[in-house]
């Protein structure tokens, strides 16, 4: 059975964070990792869908995000 162990949040708003999650394995094996949101409003408290990342191509995925970063500085209207 997997569990879960948050990593990282970033609060994007008074009601929402971005979280990171390591999908850990009873053998303490790391499978990948989940990127969701946690929201916290009247009608609802908890975690979205998550986006999983195999811990094989989170490097990849880091990657994509370094270059978006250095994209949205350059882009022209």
């Amino acid at each position: 059975m997997s569990t879960f162990r948050n990593i990282n949040q970033i609060q994007v708003s008074p009601a929402r964070a971005v979280c990171i999650s390591a999908v850990v394995e009873d053998d303490g094996h790391v499978t990948g990792y989940n990127i969701n949101s946690y929201i916290q409003t009247g009608k609802y408290t908890g975690y979205t869908k998550a986006i999983f990342i195999p811990a094989e191509h989170f490097g990849a995925f880091q990657e994509m995000i370094a270059n978006v970063e250095l994209a949205t500085n350059e882009i022209e209207p």
